[in-house]
């Protein structure tokens, strides 16, 4: 028998053991509770009937106990199947070692796009990584800065920078795999959020040809999308024009997980 098959036997013999030990707590308070309101009643014999209710509490307590930890056990057993188990609420789901590796290339190439992008507009890439959780689920990070600190960064083009730079880890995603992960919105951290707040905060500073201090009705609408469209669109050439870079970039984060920015000057060599 295999390291792991042992050491999976023992994870659920532990289970099992859990499971009894839970039904005869549970069991042993609902005595406890019914003999207590019992004796409030003092000088009142237990009558036999009592005897007989108690009983069918205790089975009842045992049965629905049992069953509900046995299908738990059941289901964590086939969802832990050759794989990482991801509680949830309402599902228990299987990663394995495909989708881990999967998972990394997506956010290797995603983090090669802000790379890449970010030192062809104009920013200062200090380090990039991948980060992998107990789970097996990867996450990545790019921290920049601007080039240039002293530079006047309430203009057009300080804030143009940012928001390419946010687009182009979905716009890699999409040349690469030919679709975007949900990991770029939803989140007030996500890339298109922030991509949006920022297009929202120049429009309204009056940096473009929107006119209006509010951030709502049809004008500033068309234009928020017409600004995310133009620069989603700029993200895109960038990485397209820089694909051999952007994967020469993620096959090194893939095997080293974290690369400083000497490094990533080497390995990208933009002129």
């Amino acid at each position: 028998m295999s390291k792991n098959s042992i050491k999976n036997l023992s994870v659920n013999v532990l289970r099992i053991i859990e499971c009894i030990i839970t039904c005869v707590f549970n069991a042993f308070g609902i005595v406890l509770m019914l003999l207590f309101f019992s004796k409030l009643r003092k000088g009142t014999p237990i009558e036999n009937n009592f005897i007989n209710v108690l009983s069918v509490f205790i089975v009842m307590e045992l049965i629905i106990t049992f069953f509900h930890k046995a299908m738990k056990h059941i289901m964590n057993m086939r969802a832990n199947n050759g794989g990482k188990v991801i509680p949830n609420e309402h599902i228990v789901r299987r990663i394995n070692e495909d989708e881990i590796i999967k998972n990394k290339k997506v956010i290797s190439i995603h983090e090669a796009g802000h790379v890449v992008t970010a030192l062809i507009v104009g920013l200062r890439v200090l380090n990039v990584e991948i980060l992998v959780d107990e789970q097996g689920l990867a996450r990545g990070n790019t921290k920049s800065s601007i080039d240039n600190p002293s530079a006047d960064t309430d203009n057009a083009e300080y804030f143009t920078k940012l928001i390419v730079n946010y687009y182009a880890g979905a716009m890699a995603e999409k040349l690469f795999f030919g679709k975007i992960s949900m990991g770029n919105s939803g989140k007030d951290d996500s890339d298109f959020v922030m991509a949006e707040k920022l297009i929202k905060q120049m429009l309204l500073l009056s940096f473009n040809d929107y006119d209006g201090f509010v951030e709502y009705g049809h004008k500033f609408e068309e234009a928020v999308y017409d600004v995310s469209r133009r620069l989603a669109k700029e993200a895109s050439e960038i990485v397209t024009d820089k694909i051999n870079i952007v994967e020469r970039l993620s096959e090194k984060l893939m095997t080293k997980g974290k690369l400083e920015e000497k490094e990533i000057l080497e390995i990208v060599n933009i002129s």
